[in-house]
């Protein structure tokens, strides 16, 4: 069932092509263990050439950043497709979109954070981030609470047929006590569904979900040995819940599990 992230051909290595920056700042794409200078291409945000930068053995991906900032939903995509294409090749410890700074900066950045910065990476050598979304089908969910509920149901009962001014305050209680029955099954379901998925990961991160409809938003670090035992306990839940619950499920690089921002 799972929908994979799209990304294009492997970039090859050209030498350092650092001769051809021309402004003061630079976009960061992530960082690799690398003491070769590579040149990537023009793969980067508005066509830039992307290269790196380095400190001992590890090295920032940088272009050229022609603007002090960028709308995600203008380059967001072009930052993931570059950040994906050297996960082909190399380890990287990605960066959020949007990190811009100088040269200086961002060697600067690198030894303060050099030992956090190994450490990071040998947790996710030989690890791959899975998502896992899980949304109410609305329709079914209020039936099953209807059905199980009889509190909720029998003031459902008593609304229907009467007007809304004399029904306001009995929609307001049922509204309270839907969003309540709601949120116990939120959290009994997302608890089931990380329990059942979180022995396949060495790691796992649970956002609060943004909407009422969202049950679970969640990342798991699991070894690339183990995807597979993943995908079949992601089927499982799926199949358990598929009355109540839509899936969506997604492979990318580890965003959730590192937290650098050069300054």
């Amino acid at each position: 069932m799972r929908s994979l992230s799209s990304s294009t051909s492997r970039p090859q290595p050209r030498g350092s092509g650092r001769e051809k920056k021309k402004t003061r700042y630079r976009y960061v794409y992530g960082i690799i263990t690398s003491k070769k200078p590579c040149d990537f291409g023009t793969i980067g945000i508005d066509g830039a050439e992307v290269v790196t930068l380095h400190f001992r053995d590890i090295a920032a991906v940088i272009s050229d950043a022609g603007s002090d900032r960028y709308e995600i939903l203008d380059h967001g995509v072009n930052h993931q497709q570059v950040v994906e294409q050297i996960a082909e090749e190399y380890t990287i410890l990605p960066m959020g979109f949007g990190h811009i700074s100088t040269e200086q900066d961002v060697i600067s950045f690198l030894q303060q954070h050099y030992r956090t910065i190994k450490a990071m990476e040998k947790k996710i050598t030989g690890m791959v981030e899975l998502g896992v979304r899980a949304q109410w089908k609305m329709d079914a969910v209020m039936e099953a609470i209807a059905a199980e509920n009889a509190a909720i149901a029998t003031l459902r009962d008593q609304i229907k047929g009467r007007s809304e001014k004399d029904s306001y305050r009995m929609q307001i209680d049922l509204g309270k006590r839907i969003a309540q029955e709601l949120e116990k099954r939120r959290d009994q379901l997302s608890r089931k569904v990380v329990s059942a998925l979180g022995g396949h990961a060495a790691d796992t991160r649970v956002s609060t979900p943004k909407s009422d409809k969202t049950v679970l938003n969640a990342a798991f670090l699991v070894p690339v040995q183990k995807e597979a035992d993943f995908d079949l306990a992601v089927n499982t839940v799926e199949e358990q819940y598929r009355t109540v619950l839509h899936l969506s499920y997604f492979r990318s690089p580890p965003y959730s599990f590192i937290n650098l921002r050069v300054r």
